[in-house]
């Protein structure tokens, strides 16, 4: 309302300022602050799903890689079972099992060569030993991949609590609409639930699939679990990288050694996995209980008996004779406010000052009628929100946050 501002400024300033001050910065400052954690909440969920797709994308070259690595393993078998006349072989005589031989090195040749070449997430790939350097490459990448989603995850955590305080200092503030606060948090609240689920989901599949090894950094940390080819992978390049540091040689029995170490830690750590996802069971079954209470609570709210703006109000603003409107019913169900007294405002008696509709039970929007400094009339958007007790109304525009009493 920038003529009220304007017609009071230079007598009324001293008294104005400090009341301007808390309800220009008061409101907005926290419920600004809600938005901006809400933002970066937004942005870190949309950070953990790209990271979450480039893991799927990960997962499906081990899937399509993988029948190539099983394929020569067990072209391989068979070629060594020839050999030592063992197995399916031990039959054999000496020409037909030479034949056998040359016939399984051909088709380990092909299965070398990848049948001349195949393609996995439109990379292509023309051996055996290009699709183990892939392999390789994509494994020290999912570790990068699973080790930034922890931090993601633990940055959502963090934003979540603050967010839980900020929201319950706004909520005892009465002079905020609590069916917009009750609908922002429960959109929180389903956002929260969706991501939560994610990783339950996850997690409860990772621990009982034998192709899938997890560990675990510490008590409170995320699981982190990858394709047993992705983490023999990684190992086997963390090994040998530390034989170039340490200048050692390199030893089979060393690192199968790692290796199996670290399927058995898997295994320990899937079997502890299985009480913290109890936990985490319980925790969203206590979110859906949360978010089932709000829902009720919200629509209540929703359900509450329609306030009257109509009637006469003042606007606590300045000092000496206070403006006054009187809000009336229009015939399109919309409250228009007349000037009633115009006291120290530039304004006619009967004009009108603003028409709002009916947003819920307590709030209204609209378009205030203001004027330019040329004089010109100019529209503003404007909210109105009535205190149930209809004791005091909020009167928000963009330039002003001012207050309404009831003229008795």
């Amino acid at each position: 309302m920038k003529q009220i501002k304007n017609s009071l400024f230079y007598f009324a300033v001293v008294l104005l300022l400090p009341n301007f001050i808390f309800a220009q910065n008061y409101y907005p400052s926290i419920n600004d602050k809600i938005n901006g954690i809400d933002m970066q909440i937004r942005n870190l969920i949309s950070q953990r799903k790209i990271n979450h797709e480039n893991q799927e994308t990960i997962n499906a070259f081990v899937v399509e890689g993988g029948k190539w690595f099983k394929a020569i393993s067990d072209i391989q078998n068979k070629i060594n079972y020839a050999k030592s006349r063992s197995g399916d072989y031990s039959t054999f005589n000496k020409k037909d099992l030479l034949k056998e031989i040359q016939n399984l090195e051909q088709q380990k040749k092909e299965i070398n060569s990848l049948n001349g070449g195949v393609t996995i997430n439109r990379r292509t790939y023309n051996s055996i030993n290009e699709l183990q350097d892939a392999l390789t490459e994509q494994s020290l990448l999912m570790v990068e991949l699973i080790n930034d989603d922890e931090k993601l995850s633990n940055d959502l955590q963090e934003l979540d609590i603050i967010r839980d305080k900020m929201v319950a200092d706004f909520e005892t503030d009465e002079k905020v609409n609590q069916k917009n606060i009750l609908w922002n948090k429960l959109q929180h609240l389903k956002q929260k639930q969706q991501f939560l689920e994610e990783d339950y989901n996850k997690d409860s599949h990772d621990i009982v699939t034998p192709a899938i090894w997890c560990t675990k950094k510490g008590k409170n940390s995320s699981l982190k679990c990858l394709h047993r080819n992705l983490y023999i992978s990684a190992l086997t390049e963390v090994y040998i990288k530390k034989l170039d540091e340490t200048g050692k040689k390199y030893d089979q029995n060393e690192l199968a050694g790692m290796i199996k170490n670290a399927q058995k830690q898997s295994e320990n750590v899937k079997k502890e996995a299985k009480y913290m996802l109890r936990e985490r069971y319980h925790e969203l079954n206590a979110l859906q209980q949360e978010i089932g209470a709000i829902e009720k609570k919200y629509w209540e709210e929703e359900n509450n008996i329609d306030i009257d703006p109509s009637g006469c109000w003042a606007i606590a603003i300045g000092t000496g004779s206070r403006p006054q409107i009187n809000i009336v019913k229009n015939a399109y169900g919309e409250f228009d406010g007349i000037i009633m007294d115009p006291g120290p405002l530039a304004y006619k008696k009967g004009k009108r000052l603003f028409t709002i509709a009916r947003i819920n039970s307590t709030t209204f929007k609209g378009t205030e009628y203001s004027h330019s400094e040329s004089g010109i009339t100019t529209r503003i958007s404007l909210r109105v929100i009535v205190q149930k007790g209809r004791n005091s109304a909020d009167y928000r525009t963009s330039d002003d946050h001012l207050t309404l009493l009831p003229c008795w």
